[in-house]
This record gives C-alpha cells, sequence and structure tokens, in this order.
C-alpha cells in the first residue's frame, strides 16, 4: 500500500514538472515575440544612415518597459 502512495506521488511531482516547463517555454516565447514586436517598432521609426548604438540604445529602452 506505501509503494501505491509513492507512486502517485512521483506522478503528481512528474506533472508539477511538467506544468513548470510547459509555463517556463510559454513566457520564453512570449518574451521572443515581444522582444521582435518592439524591435521592428524601432527600426521603423529610423531612416537610412541611423546609428546602429542609437537603435540598440532605443530597443533596450523599450524593451525595459512594461
Amino acid at each position: 500500500m506505501g509503494k501505491e502512495g509513492e507512486s502517485k506521488s512521483y506522478d503528481f511531482l512528474g506533472d508539477i514538472d511538467r506544468i513548470g516547463t510547459d509555463a517556463y517555454k510559454q513566457g520564453e516565447e512570449d518574451a521572443k515575440k515581444r522582444a521582435i514586436e518592439i524591435l521592428a517598432s524601432v527600426l521603423e521609426n529610423w531612416v537610412h544612415g541611423g546609428d546602429a548604438d542609437c537603435i540598440i540604445a532605443e530597443f533596450e529602452e523599450e524593451l525595459m518597459k512594461k
């Protein structure tokens, strides 16, 4: 009977691990999507010849906003 309880506990922990991994992956994908959207909007505002350092600085500034 004790082993049955251990088995259920192990399955529960495995489920928790999978849920955590899925949530992490989703958060990572959301962060990538947000970064791409911000970079695209920053680049849309720059004309040819824009200074790369300024573009990067503006991107970092926008990325840090919530």
